[in-house]
């Protein structure tokens, strides 16, 4: 199926399947996808996070607690 993704969308899953499988925290996101001179919250990621769950299915996007997220590729 056509998903239609938003711009920080879009650059999150490329980030994610880039690392697929591997945990990567908040910080590491943020500095991928927004750039190290973002000055905003961190909390941002959790956002954007949960608008790709409702997209590409949330048994993608796993949350390791105290670590951060990852991708899952495979089922």
């Amino acid at each position: 199926r056509t998903v239609l993704l938003q711009s920080k969308e879009r650059l999150l899953l490329e980030f994610f399947l880039k690392r697929a499988n591997q945990i990567v925290n908040r910080e590491q996101i943020l500095d991928g996808v927004w750039g190290s001179d973002y000055d905003g919250t961190d909390r941002t990621v959790d956002n954007v996070i949960v608008a790709l769950r409702k997209k590409v299915g949330s048994v993608h996007l796993i949350t390791e607690r105290g670590l951060g997220y990852r991708f899952v590729t495979k089922l």
